[in-house]
């Protein structure tokens, strides 16, 4: 037996070990990218059935030596080791137009086998479908030629499976299937359709069999098999091998290239290995998506292989110029030959030109071979999909008919839509790279609760003028992804609102009237890489945590961001911002580092606690904030920023404002140890109830320098400056133990503080720091909880103490805290109860702020929303906060409503009493101008931020009328001042800034 067993396998199997491994290692590698391209359309497919059996590098099988180890991978790499379909090179060899010896064979490594497995994997496309395969050369001299069948021809046997399947194995085995004892060591088993074998509709069964003594024998149709899933994904990896070889010029023009015994080599087949390997995430992010083989013209094979063989035709191979010939109703075939250039005739082959040619064939025959692994996934069920405009031509009307489960598929195009487009909840909607996407007036694409819309390399855009269509609306529950895309002309480009997630990068966000982005109500949005520019606001957000990172900003006219009630968890880093509004930090307490934010409004904090560092870098946080006509920082109504505390943290660069660089108002401290100040002092500012630590400044920039200037100031106040007390003494000791993390401690101090005589700067900064520490405590790892239990009990003491002076500002941290954890219910009660019962405070004036961004946004009730802003444009009309809401509802087309009285008489004096000032800031002068309705005496006084008196501009009598009084300030030093005017029964107090 094992003599006649080495008989048979050295008839058959000569030189097994002899192959061209890097080419076929090459075709692994496509058909890799292609499942992988693929899968960028269709995700689902990456944990499919199809996945499973892709493979990586896979080969030979142990056992089978005409079958590979039944993955896709591996039928394309073992296509040109054994041809189970014609049987050239194990049994059948073709007929030669000369006589040759047998030992002829011999010149050809690997004998019959490497000779002639894959001589049928040329194509003359131009002689059609059943043109015949001519090869020819010189061996050693000897002139040698025969014919034989093309790949299109092999293709469809593949498909229809009208061949005998050669199946040969390495040792012998036992058909116990047929009755009586068969040994056998190769079948031929005949074949049915691909898919009805896949559908298990038809079987497979042996024709003949070899047996022991070497002979092919009858075996009757025994035995009849169901064929297995594994070899059925095999042969789609020979045919995949048959599509890929028509990217080579040498099959396509019918050169037969064996390269030894002085015969023909290919240049670029030789050569393709050392070119640019191209990638499935390259040619997506180009805009590129597997070739849709369904175009009704040739059918899908015939129309794959065409395409790229009549794309390769255009090449010469180093034997045969190339042509233009090609059908012109072949679809894409003309779009691509217009981007097609050398090597056209056989002196072009040179390195450069075929690597001109590669980058143009690679990429193709990744997406070809994509296409055929759809054909095969569709046409096996693994893909039920609808497609726009094969399917359906518009995507309204994929839209309409979609039931739940569907996905609809947008293929590359221009497409309109004229009406309200919503996509259904479990529809996908997926909008292809080089998808244009135009919106009729005020129309709105929104993704419906479980519904979700996928978009890569997309635009989505109106009339070209802003505000022309509504935005793409991401409603309660939906998801998104939109990467590499175009939103423009909307009034919003992308809005997600309750619970919606969404993830937006590298896109271009632009022309967008009101907002890039509105972000509502605990959605998760992620923003990344993209270019915002040219809108009202850039990323607009409420009560959501939103990641921004990576980013470019320019040119947003109200605001870069607008954020309100954002938690302490969120990171915003590496952004550029330049020539935007103000960053408005409204309860909102990021991380920010490695941004740089330039000739824009600066940032302005409101009822925040930001950090301008990073964790892992000793909290530095490289940020640069420069060149603005206004504070770069301010802190106001109840912040706490940290930019550097004593030897942690700062490195920022904070220079070039026409003000103060850096502001504190209204019980707000900033810590701003250890920045770059512009190479001199720090030129800040805080009012007589902050304060700002800006100690050890560095003196060299740790950041590139942005500005054209580098400007210094004097220092304006700051809290080390300050007469020494008591009170302030606890305070900063606090506040060094808390940064220690000594929280215990520091928790004693403050509240010594906070139950001690209410101090008008210290007793709310304490109560501050208190809620600073405990968000600290609770992020950290110390299983100490003494501070969070102590402001727990703290905040609901005061809150039940009404006549207590710290009351409000626990209100307002109750309200914060609320707001941070989507407790709209609480949220609105507490700041309703401070409008309604602390007026004219700035507890009133952020309240009034919060109320107005959630009826607006949340509630979209713009008429309640007028009426808190009517209150705050009346009672604080000169505040940060009042313009930036005057500027934001004017942006939404709200005007603030004139105060209608019942009463039939008003009075002149309640209709024309006004004081103001300009310029502001100023330098040294300013001319303070004032309205009397009534002749009175008028006495204007100005005093500093300690209340001390510096000046009485006028005690006087005055008729009724308009007048100007100039004042100059050159004998003082720069910084916050007062004027105050009291005439008859009516006072009015304003600030102004002197700045040298």
């Amino acid at each position: 037996m094992k003599t006649i067993t080495l008989k048979i396998l050295s008839i058959f199997f000569i030189s097994l070990n002899v192959v061209v491994a890097h080419r076929q290692s090459l075709h692994q590698y496509i058909t890799r990218e292609a499942f992988k391209l693929l899968c960028k359309s269709y995700p689902a497919l990456a944990t499919s059935e199809m996945a499973q059996y892709i493979g990586t590098n896979e080969t030979s099988s142990a056992t089978e030596l005409s079958w590979g180890a039944g993955k896709i991978v591996s039928g394309v790499w073992i296509e040109d080791e054994y041809d189970i379909v014609y049987h050239y090179g194990i049994s059948n060899v073709p007929v030669f137009n000369q006589w040759l010896a047998e030992a002829y064979y011999s010149l050809f490594p690997g004998g019959r086998r490497e000779a002639f497995t894959s001589i049928n994997h040329f194509w003359n496309a131009d002689g059609g479908p059943n043109s015949t395969v001519d090869l020819h050369d010189y061996a050693d001299g000897i002139y040698w030629s025969f014919s034989c069948e093309n790949a299109m021809q092999k293709m469809y046997k593949y498909l229809n499976g009208d061949f005998d399947n050669r199946w040969l194995y390495a040792q012998g085995r036992i058909w116990v299937e047929c009755g009586s004892f068969l040994y056998y060591y190769g079948s031929d088993m005949r074949m049915a359709n691909l898919f009805e074998l896949y559908n298990r509709v038809r079987t497979i069964y042996a024709v003949q069999y070899l047996g022991d003594d070497a002979q092919w024998h009858n075996a009757g149709g025994c035995p009849e098999l169901n064929y297995g899933i594994s070899f059925i994904y095999e042969q789609l990896g020979r045919m995949c091998h048959l599509l890929q070889d028509q990217s080579v010029p040498a099959h396509v023009h019918c050169n037969s290239h064996a390269c030894t015994h002085g015969m023909y080599c290919d240049y670029y087949e030789d050569q393709a290995q050392n070119y640019h390997m191209w990638t499935a995430d390259e040619i997506f992010s180009s805009g590129k998506i597997f070739i849709y083989p369904y175009n009704n013209w040739g059918g899908p094979l015939y129309y794959l292989m065409y395409l790229m063989n009549q794309t390769t035709d255009h090449y010469a191979s180093g034997l045969t110029n190339g042509d233009n010939n090609y059908d012109t109703n072949c679809p894409l075939l003309s779009e691509i030959f217009s981007t097609l250039d050398l090597p056209i005739t056989t002196d072009q082959i040179n390195y450069q030109n075929c690597s001109a040619m590669h980058d143009k064939l690679f990429p193709l025959v990744i997406r070809a071979t994509a296409g055929l692994l759809y054909w095969f996934a569709k046409e096996a069920g693994l893909i039920d999909e609808i497609l726009v405009p094969y399917d359906y031509p518009s995507i309204d009307q994929a839209v309409a008919s979609a039931t739940p489960g569907k996905t609809i598929m947008v293929m590359p195009g221009t497409y309109y839509v004229t009406d309200n487009l919503s996509i259904p909840s479990e529809v996908i909607l997926r909008v292809s790279p080089g998808s244009t996407v135009n919106f009729g007036s005020n129309v709105k694409l929104t993704i419906s609760g479980g519904g979700t819309l996928t978009a890569n390399g997309a635009t989505f855009q109106g009339n070209g003028s802003a505000g022309s269509w509504n935005s793409i609306w991401s409603s309660a529950n939906s998801s998104g992804s939109i990467e590499g895309c175009t939103i423009k002309d909307a009034q919003c480009g992308v809005y997600a609102s309750t619970n919606a997630n969404v993830t937006v990068s590298n896109c271009t966000i632009t022309n967008n009237s009101l907002y890039g982005f509105s972000i509502l109500s605990n959605s998760t949005v992620s923003i990344s890489s993209c270019t915002i520019s040219n809108n009202g606001t850039g990323v607009n957000i409420s009560s959501s945590p939103v990641t921004i990172e990576g980013n470019t900003f320019l040119n947003n006219s109200s605001y870069s961001v607008n954020a309100n009630n954002v938690s302490s968890n969120l990171y915003w880093h590496d952004n550029t911002f330049q020539g935007n509004g103000a960053m408005i930090l409204n309860n909102a307490s990021p991380w920010l580092y490695n941004n740089l934010i330039t000739e824009s409004s600066g940032v302005y904090i409101t009822s925040g606690m930001p950090q301008f560092a990073y964790e892992p870098d000793n909290l530095r946080g490289y940020n640069v904030i420069t060149c603005a006509g206004s504070p770069l920082v301010k802190a106001d109504n109840y912040s706490t920023v940290y930019m550097g505390y004593d030897y942690d943290g700062g490195y920022n660069s904070i220079y070039g404002s026409d003000l103060p660089d850096m502001m504190a108002v209204n019980n707000s401290g900033v810590y701003a140890d250890n920045n770059y100040w512009g190479g001199e002092a720090p030129a800040i500012y805080a009012d007589e109830t902050s304060w700002i630590l800006a100690r050890t400044p560095l003196s060299s920039d740790p950041n590139p320098p942005t500005c054209g200037f580098q400007k210094s100031l004097a220092v304006l106040a700051k809290g080390s400056s300050e007469v020494s007390s008591d009170i302030s003494d606890k305070y900063w000791q606090a506040i060094s133990e808390g940064h220690k993390g000594n929280y215990s401690t520091a928790k004693d101090l403050l509240k010594t503080i906070i139950n001690g005589v209410y101090n008008n700067k210290y007793s709310p900064l304490a109560l501050l720091a208190l809620y600073d520490f405990k968000l600290r405590q609770n992020n950290s790892n110390k299983q100490d909880n003494s501070v969070i239990t102590e402001w727990t009990n703290t905040v609901n003491s005061l809150y039940n103490s009404q006549g207590n002076s710290l009351r409000p500002f626990a209100v307002r941290l109750l309200a914060r805290e609320a707001a941070v954890s989507n407790d709209t219910t609480k949220m609105l009660s507490y700041n309703k109860e401070l409008v309604e019962n602390y007026p004219n405070t700035n507890n009133e004036l952020t309240a009034l702020y919060d109320l107005i961004i959630y009826y607006t946004q949340i509630e979209n009730n713009l008429t309640l929303a007028n009426q808190y802003f009517t209150r705050m444009k009346e009672t604080y009309p000169e505040e940060d906060l009042t313009k930036f809401a005057e500027k934001y509802l004017r942006n939404l087309g709200i005007e603030a409503e004139e105060k209608k009285h019942t009463e039939e008489i008003v009075t002149k004096e309640e209709m024309s009493f006004s004081i103001s000032n300009y310029p502001n800031p100023f330098n040294p002068t300013t001319k303070i101008k004032y309205t009397i309705p009534n002749s009175e005496k008028v006495l204007i006084k100005v005093y500093d931020v300690l209340g001390r008196e510096v000046k009485v501009l006028l005690n006087e009598y005055k008729d009724a009328g308009t007048y100007e009084i100039e004042f100059n300030a050159t004998y003082l030093t720069s910084g916050l001042y007062f004027y105050k005017i009291i005439a008859g029964n009516k006072t009015e107090t304003r600030k102004m800034m002197l700045v040298r």
